[in-house]
């Protein structure tokens, strides 16, 4: 329909979005492509909000593959025009995206950076959702270095956060990471009330 009308707009829009079921499908190929085809269009037509989304999912794609320094490249293009544009929700989410890249390639300070940043802009907005999944992810980056007694801050946050929105998914993990830390921190009373 785009193409017969002529809308690059919705044209960039369905590249974006065909991308995006692409990469869920696991074709990480036809979504690498369909997602520059909407970088394309966002450059052709000046619009660098559109042109930080397809940079974002761009490095979402190339973090799927395992390929964390593409992404990496990516998601900080995607974080420069955030900020550019101020669009402060997809500056969270892209701190968080650069947080997991620099997390898998073993680079935790940068992940810590991100990991907060995520945390306080998510605060900022009120957005609860943002929040706990950046407490979580603050938790395990403190627990893959064996900071346990750091992680539990971060995980006694995310487990009240998870109970005042009712995600019964959310607590069943929060419950899970804090008996796994006080285990690894020898307090085996507090392993087991979890």
């Amino acid at each position: 329909m785009a193409l017969k009308t002529r809308d690059r707009v919705a044209e960039g829009r369905a590249c974006s979005n065909l991308g995006i079921v692409y990469q869920l499908l696991g074709d990480h190929d036809a979504a690498l492509k369909l997602h520059q085809a909407h970088l394309n269009i966002c450059r052709q037509l000046n619009d660098r909000a559109g042109m930080g989304r397809a940079f974002g999912n761009i490095g979402n794609a190339y973090s799927a593959m395992g390929f964390y320094e593409q992404a990496i490249k990516y998601h900080k293009q995607e974080l420069t025009i955030s900020k550019e544009v101020n669009d402060r929700s997809s500056e969270a989410s892209t701190h968080g995206n650069l947080a997991v890249a620099y997390q898998a390639l073993n680079m935790h300070e940068m992940a810590l950076v991100h990991y907060h940043s995520h945390l306080n802009i998510a605060r900022e907005l009120k957005d609860s959702i943002g929040e706990a999944c950046a407490l979580c992810n603050l938790g395990n980056c403190h627990s893959s270095r064996g900071q346990f007694g750091q992680a539990v801050p971060f995980y006694e946050n995310y487990l009240m956060l998870s109970q005042e929105l009712n995600d019964i998914e959310g607590e069943a993990k929060a419950c899970h990471f804090l008996g796994y830390a006080h285990y690894c921190l020898g307090n085996y009373k507090e392993a087991i009330r979890y």
